[in-house]
């Protein structure tokens, strides 16, 4: 990827959360942030993306609180995009492979375990991410 496509497709990115914030308090902070990239060096461009990220994810619990669901879910695609983009550019690192909760002990070699939904001990329903593949099995 070029030095201005990374930049651009970033700013481009923080203009739509802009547009999402509108007037408010946070504002100037998604300005700032935007202004950053844009005048950032592309080796550079690792510490703004998550600072984007951690800001896209307090927009989102804000936009909650207020009970506003459109503007979380389309906050939360924006950040999804950022966060696509920023490990597809080697800006951001990837994502652990799967997700386990942190009571969960990972399984012998060779044992599978249902993907998905599962009870756990204690009768709670634990959720596993939708977009992992029925095979996966994360501990392999």
């Amino acid at each position: 990827m070029t030095r201005q496509y990374m930049i651009g497709e970033l700013s481009s990115m923080l203009g739509e959360v802009l547009e999402e914030v509108g007037s408010t308090a946070s504002a100037p902070t998604v300005a700032r942030l935007r202004r950053e990239v844009e005048t950032a060096a592309v080796t550079a461009l690792g510490a703004p993306a998550t600072r984007a990220l951690e800001l896209i994810d307090r927009l989102c619990r804000e936009s909650l609180e207020q009970g506003d669901d459109a503007t979380f879910t389309r906050l939360a695609a924006i950040g999804s995009e950022v966060r696509t983009f920023g490990v597809c550019a080697g800006l951001l690192d990837a994502p652990p492979r799967a997700w386990r909760p942190a009571d969960d002990p990972v399984p012998p070699a060779g044992v599978s375990s249902p993907v998905g939904d599962a009870h756990t001990s204690n009768g709670t329903q634990q959720h596993s991410p939708s977009h992992f593949h029925p095979e996966v099995r994360p501990w392999q």
